[in-house]
């Protein structure tokens, strides 16, 4: 999928390293390791020599999933389920 986005920007990625975690991408483009496709939410993170920039008319999709306990009842929890359900909608008609 990101090969792909990369690709219908105009470019084809060698990939050199790799790493899970955001702040470690970030790092890693700190150090001039090249560049990363992270989520728009990360730009707060910010590091020496890293610059963030939209990519135009492309936007990846990535799967996402909500997990928790059925036997928990907080408030909280139930508002959160309830928030991913409307924000879905949004993308995928009804909640189920």
């Amino acid at each position: 999928m990101i090969v792909s986005a990369c690709n219908e920007a105009g470019f084809s990625p060698r990939v050199a390293q790799e790493a899970s975690e955001t702040h470690m991408v970030i790092s890693l483009v700190a150090a001039g390791m090249g560049v990363a496709l992270v989520p728009e939410a990360i730009r707060f993170l910010r590091m020496p020599g890293v610059v963030y920039r939209d990519l135009v008319g492309v936007s990846p999709e990535i799967d996402l999933a909500v997990a928790w306990r059925r036997s928990d009842n907080r408030p909280v929890v139930k508002r959160m389920i309830d928030l991913a359900k409307e924000l879905t909608a949004d993308f995928h008609g009804p909640p189920h």
